[in-house]
């Protein structure tokens, strides 16, 4: 069986993180997957997919060249006559599945978030149907498939973005000097890291305390710029892309994840198999897998910047929490869960490709 994975770009994030472990799941049931990008945009997934031996097919477009992208879709499916199309994102899913219906492909389609803009939600709404099936990558992205798009709970399947490695690299706990925040996401409004880099100009006054920010977007000019209006440059800085995420996570004290909206958020979840404390937004499955009483209203500024003074009053008590959060995920987010939601959906995937 083949299968044509298709996905809006191949940049570095959540969405694209699990595709190589995807393809070797379904590799193990037989079914053979290429990933077509619709768009080109910072590539830095493409290493590890080449690493992996995932083949790779990419559109030469920009961001949101909706109709260029539709037409080179349709036609490199056509030629390759895929047995069904995963489609990954809203743009993908939009696109791929029309392009299922004008070739008579079955389609399945991955919701990764818990929020959609207004205008997406109504069109997913509207195609819904035109999936034979979803998949959700926690059970909170399956309650909002089921309640926003009206997706019946029988129509999906949960799939873990996440495997948590019990070998991953340990965060040591804080000994005295300055606390080491981190937060790990793209630089993209919807992370919030304006409202946490002015939290931490207030929280900084009071407490001794450093924050790294690993990972590079369209925001990074501002971000830096409010750094240096703030005179926060000693203790605030941005990383950029960083490859090694565990090994930089173990040389954390605390990790802190302010978006203002998540699906799963796999580096919240790394944080937790590092053994880190954490302070999450209240959004996605990171809220419900985070030790209770560290979620937070990251909506709200001065909730955040108050939750922050308040952990660091008492940094044993909250570093405690570490082992607790490693414990949950690792239960949570084995690799054992993760096989049996893969062999289930190569089952189905089966079932829907022989009723096409």
């Amino acid at each position: 069986m083949r299968l044509a994975y298709v996905i809006n770009s191949l940049e570095a994030g959540g969405a694209q993180y699990p595709i190589p472990r995807i393809v070797a799941g379904l590799r193990a049931h037989g079914i053979e997957t290429t990933v077509y990008a619709l768009s080109q945009r910072d590539d830095l997934a493409v290493p590890a997919l080449d690493a992996a031996g995932v083949p790779t097919v990419r559109a030469p477009f920009a961001k949101a060249q909706h109709l260029a992208g539709y037409r080179w879709l349709a036609a490199e499916l056509a030629r390759q006559q895929p047995d069904a199309i995963w489609t990954s994102l809203t743009q993908a899913t939009l696109l791929g599945q029309r392009v299922g219906k004008r070739n008579r492909i079955p389609v399945i389609s991955w919701q990764h978030n818990a929020f959609l803009k207004p205008a997406n939600r109504r069109l997913l709404r509207l195609q819904r149907r035109m999936s034979q099936f979803w998949v959700a990558d926690s059970e909170s992205v399956a309650g909002f498939t089921q309640n926003e798009l009206g997706v019946a709970e029988s129509e999906i399947e949960i799939l873990p973005l996440y495997v948590a490695r019990s070998d991953a690299p340990q965060a040591k706990p804080h000994a005295g000097g300055p606390f080491e925040w981190l937060s790990v996401g793209r630089l993209h409004p919807n992370k919030n890291y304006a409202a946490l880099i002015e939290a931490f100009a207030w929280v900084a006054e009071r407490d001794d305390v450093r924050l790294r920010i690993a990972g590079q977007g369209s925001e990074h000019e501002r971000l830096n710029a409010l750094i240096a209006q703030l005179d926060l440059s000693d203790r605030v800085q941005l990383l950029g892309h960083v490859e090694d995420i565990p090994a930089l996570l173990a040389t954390a004290h605390g990790y802190i994840q302010p978006s203002l909206n998540e699906g799963l958020c796999i580096a919240a979840h790394e944080a937790m198999a590092a053994g880190l404390p954490c302070l999450v937004s209240k959004t996605g499955q990171m809220a419900l897998t985070v030790t209770p009483g560290h979620a937070v209203n990251a909506q709200d500024p001065v909730c955040l910047r108050r939750t922050l003074h308040h952990v660091m009053g008492d940094v044993p008590k909250f570093c405690a929490t570490g082992a607790s959060n490693r414990a949950r995920v690792l239960e949570r987010f084995s690799q054992a869960r993760f096989d049996a939601a893969i062999a289930a959906i190569a089952a189905r995937l089966r079932d829907v490709t022989q009723s096409a």
